[in-house]
C-alpha cells in the first residue's frame, strides 16, 4: 500500500557509529548459546530482490492490480547499506520473473562463498496475497516455503537462514490497533530459519513513495542501533514497538501495522560488525539516502505549497467572476 503522507513525524535513519568494534568487544558480555560467528569477510551474503514493476495482464485470470512499487528503491538502498554494516556481501536481484528467479538461485546454491559465511539473510520487497504468496515481475507467484526451499543449500547446514519479506499479506486495513499490509511467513518445521513478515496475515502493509516502506524502515533502524549488541530476536522485537507506534491514513482511515516472524532458530543469532573497510561503505550509502531523503521531502512540500496557491488562485478567481 503506498502511503503519501504520515501521522508520524520524519525522523530519518540514526546514524551508525563511525567506528568498528571487535568481535570480542561485542560480545565479551555476552553468554549466550549463539550460531558460530563470522571469521572473515564475508560475515554472510545478503540477497535483496526488489520487484517494482509487473508485466500486464496476459488473460482475465491474471487481470488483478499489481502497480508499481514507488519507493522500493529506497528500502533497496537501505537494507543495502544497513547489512554493510554486518559484513555482509550485498546481491541485487531487480524484477526477476519465475525462470530468472529459479536460475538466480540455482547458482547461488553452488557459490562457494556460501561455505565460509556465517549466515545468509533474503529480503524480498514486492506484493503479496493472504495465502503468502509472492508476486514475480511476470506475475506469476512463489509460495514464502517454496522460496525458502529454493535457497537451501547443503553449505548452509546449521547455518541461521533470515527472511525478511516486505509484501501484503491480504488487503485489509488494521485500525488501531491499525492497519498493516504486507506479506510473508511460512509454516515450516526445517530448523535454523527466521521468516519476518511485515504483516501479519490478513493485512497490508504501508509504504511511502518517499521514504520507503514502515517496516524496513524501522527495521533497518533497529539493526544499526542494537544489531552488534542484541541477537536478532530481540532486534526484531525493537521493530515492531517501533511498527506499532506509527499511525497513517488509507481512504480516510487510521491505520498502523505489526510484523510478525516464524522461528525455527536453535540458538541465537549474533550480527558482528564489520571491519572499518566495509563498515564505512555502509556509512556511506546511509548517508547518500539521508540526503536523497531530505531532497525528496523538500521537493514534496514545494509540490505540496504550489497546489495549496493554485487552489487558493481558483478560489479567488471564481469568487470575483460570480461577485
Amino acid at each position: 500500500m503506498d502511503e503519501r503522507r504520515k501521522g508520524r513525524g520524519k525522523e530519518g535513519p540514526p546514524s551508525p557509529p563511525c567506528t568498528s568494534r571487535s568481535f570480542s568487544e561485542e560480545l565479551s558480555s555476552c553468554e549466550r548459546d549463539v550460531y558460530p560467528l563470522p571469521t572473515g569477510y564475508p560475515h554472510g551474503l545478503c540477497v535483496i530482490i526488489n520487484i517494482k514493476t509487473f508485466m500486464k495482464p496476459r488473460g482475465v485470470e491474471d487481470n488483478f492490480p499489481l502497480v508499481e512499487r514507488h519507493g522500493s528503491d529506497i528500502d533497496k538502498e537501505r537494507l543495502t547499506g544497513t547489512f554493510k554494516l554486518f559484513g555482509f556481501h550485498v546481491m541485487h536481484f531487480d524484477n526477476p520473473d519465475y525462470q530468472q528467479l529459479q536460475q538466480f538461485f540455482r547458482r547461488l546454491r553452488m557459490d562457494p562463498r556460501l561455505a565460509v559465511v556465517a549466515c545468509l539473510a533474503v529480503c524480498v520487497m514486492t506484493h503479496g496475497d493472504e495465502n503468502d504468496n509472492i508476486y514475480l515481475h511476470d506475475r506469476t507467484c512463489i509460495s514464502t516455503t517454496d522460496l525458502r526451499k529454493l535457497c537451501f543449500s547443503q553449505a548452509l547446514l546449521n547455518k541461521p537462514r533470515l527472511y525478511f519479506i516486505q509484501a501484503c499479506r491480504g488487503n485489509e486495513g488494521l485500525r488501531p490497533i491499525l492497519l498493516q499490509q504486507d506479506n510473508t511467513i511460512v509454516t515450516h518445521s526445517e530448523s535454523d530459519c527466521l521468516i519476518s513478515a511485515a504483516t501479519v496475515q490478513g493485512f497490508t502493509a504501508v509504504r511511502s513513495q518517499t521514504e520507503g516502506s514502515w517496516y524496513i524502515t524501522d527495521l533497518c533502524q533497529a539493526l544499526q542501533e542494537y544489531g552488534h549488541i542484541m541477537p536478532i530476536k530481540n532486534v526484531l522485537q525493537k521493530t515492531r514497538q517501533n511498527l506499532k507506534s506509527r499511525m497513517g491514513s488509507m481512504n480516510n482511515t487510521y491505520v498502523t501495522q505489526l510484523s510478525e516472524e516464524k522461528v525455527t532458530l536453535i540458538r541465537d543469532v549474533q550480527l558482528v560488525r564489520a571491519e572499518e573497510e566495509h563498515f564505512l561503505e555502509g556509512i556511506a550509502i546511509l548517508t547518500q539516502l539521508e540526503v536523497m531523503e531530505k531532497l525528496l521531502e523538500e521537493a514534496l512540500e514545494e509540490v505540496i505549497e504550489s497546489q495549496d496557491n493554485l487552489e487558493s488562485l481558483t478560489s479567488s478567481l471564481i469568487n470575483v467572476k460570480f461577485s
